[in-house]
This record gives C-alpha cells, sequence and structure tokens, in this order.
C-alpha cells in the first residue's frame, strides 16, 4: 500500500514522528530508510531530557517553541556520533539528562560536530567543568543563546565564552563564590553584545572543592 503514496508525502508524515519512531521505521524497507535518512538530516533541534516540559530550555532559554517530536532519549555517545554524521544540520540542542555518557572529555565535540549550532542548554551534569566548555566555546562561533545550570564550573571558562546574545546561568558554591572574580572576564567577552542575562540559584547542588587559578 505505501509503495502508492509518493516519497514526499511520506517525508512529511515521517517528518512528524520521534527520532525513535524514525529509527523504527528506517527499518521497515530500503526505501523507507533512504527517506528516514533525509527526514533526520532536514531535523534542526534535539532535546535530551527526563522533564518533558524542557524545564530549562523554554523557560530559561526564551523565545523557543518546542514540540515533542524533537525530545529523544538516544543515548549521549550516539548522539555525538550522529551529530557528526547525520544531524549536522541541528542549530537547537539542550541536553539535560543527568548522564555519565557525556563528560568534559567530549562535550567539546558537540560544537566541532554542529558548525550552525545556535542555541545550547546543557544542564544536570557533574562531570562537565570549565574546561570542556572551554573546548567547547571555541568552535562555535554561530552560538548566540546558552543555558548553563547544575554544573560544575567555576567560571574559568567565561574566557572563552562566545559573543551570546543571551546567556542563563544557575549558581551554586564555586561559580557563586567567583563569579564576582569573572564578572569582568564576562562582561569583557559579551558586554557589547549581551541582550538578556538571567542568574539563578540553587541551594540543594552537591558541593564540590574546585581550585581556582
Amino acid at each position: 500500500m505505501s509503495n502508492l503514496v509518493p516519497n514526499y508525502v511520506l517525508g512529511k508524515i515521517i517528518f512528524r514522528l520521534t527520532f525513535e519512531d524514525i529509527a523504527a521505521a528506517s527499518l521497515v524497507s530500503y526505501r523507507f530508510y533512504l527517506i528516514c535518512s533525509q527526514v533526520i538530516k532536514e531535523r534542526k533541534v534535539i532535546v535530551n531530557t527526563l522533564n518533558t516540559e524542557c524545564m530549562y530550555l523554554k523557560r530559561k532559554i526564551k523565545g523557543l517553541k518546542m514540540c515533542e517530536k524533537a525530545i529523544t532519549s538516544i543515548g549521549e555517545i550516539k548522539m555525538l556520533n550522529l551529530f557528526k554524521s547525520t544531524l549536522t544540520n541541528v542549530t537547537v540542542v539542550a541536553l539535560e539528562k543527568p548522564t555519565s555518557e557525556l563528560h568534559d572529555g567530549n562535550i567539546h565535540l558537540i560544537t566541532e560536530s554542529l558548525p550552525n549550532l545556535q542555541c545550547l542548554s546543557l544542564a544536570n551534569n557533574k562531570l562537565i567543568y570549565d574546561n570542556g566548555l572551554s573546548a567547547l566555546f571555541e568552535n562555535a562561533p554561530n552560538l548566540e543563546r546558552l543555558g548553563l545550570h547544575n554544573l560544575f564550573v567555576t567560571g574559568v571558562c567565561f574566557k572563552n565564552i562566545p559573543k551570546v546574545k543571551q546567556l542563563s546561568l544557575t549558581s551554586y558554591s564555586a561559580l557563586q563564590l567567583n563569579l564576582t572574580k569573572y564578572s569582568d572576564i564576562l562582561c569583557d567577552r559579551v558586554g557589547d553584545c549581551l541582550e538578556e542575562f538571567s542568574l539563578y540559584s540553587t541551594c540543594n547542588y552537591p558541593k564540590r572543592s574546585v581550585e581556582v587559578a
């Protein structure tokens, strides 16, 4: 029956599916595989979160319209590989789920693989520090909106932060203590382009002793 449906019509239908459903549909036949591969390349937004409301992305990175098809439970290692091989056109990424697969040693692969990335929200990760974010920032020329929430950062990474228009932070322990120290650096980097800055505080996130150079 599907043979009677033109490829472009199937593509429009498949485009409305989630990432997981598209992956399942690609196994139906070689024709479906080709259509699904093309549809995946057209995706611009990808969200990996336990919160279906995409709390940080929607509330703290403002002005974005989200839909359920953008939400995925794909593992972070596989996602990084997809960024490099298939999802190169993605412009919005929100990774808010606690995980051990995404860490200081590979976080830079996001911007290395996504040259068109404009909006990034990272949250709830105990393994992302300043060094990883600094490396990530070095390859983010088009990044305009950035959210960093509940990460183990001190503010050292602000030395490399790109010229974003919107910045949203959740401060705790080390970052809160060093925010004044790095505020001048932050102003030098984004002061002439920043349009909106939001700072949230939390008392419940675990503390980590950090030595600041």
